[in-house]
C-alpha cells in the first residue's frame, strides 16, 4: 500500500515538472519567434524608408521639371501673344 501511495505524488509530480519544462522551452520558442519578427520588421521598416525616400527625390524631379515645363509654356505664350500683336498691328496701320 505504501508504494500505491507514494506512486501517484511521483506521478503528479513528474507531470507537473514535465509540464513547466514543456511551458519554459514553448516561451522560448515564443521569445525566439517575437525577436525574428521584430528584426524581419525593422528590415521591412528600413527598405520601405529608403522606397520613401526615393519616391520623394523622384517626386522632387518630377515637380522641378512640371515648374520648368509651366515656365517655358507662359514664356512661350507670352512670345506668341507678342508676336500675334506684332502681326496685327501692321495690317492694322494700313
Amino acid at each position: 500500500m505504501k508504494v500505491g501511495g507514494w506512486g501517484a505524488p511521483f506521478i503528479s509530480a513528474t507531470i507537473i515538472l514535465a509540464s513547466a519544462i514543456v511551458v519554459v522551452y514553448y516561451q522560448r520558442y515564443l521569445k525566439t519567434k517575437a525577436e525574428q519578427r521584430v528584426e524581419d520588421l525593422e528590415t521591412e521598416h528600413a527598405h520601405l524608408g529608403k522606397l520613401y525616400r526615393a519616391l520623394q527625390t523622384k517626386l522632387g524631379d518630377v515637380q522641378s521639371k512640371l515648374d520648368s515645363t509651366i515656365a517655358d509654356r507662359e514664356s512661350l505664350s507670352e512670345l506668341l501673344e507678342t508676336k500675334l500683336r506684332e502681326s496685327t498691328e501692321p495690317s492694322q496701320g494700313a
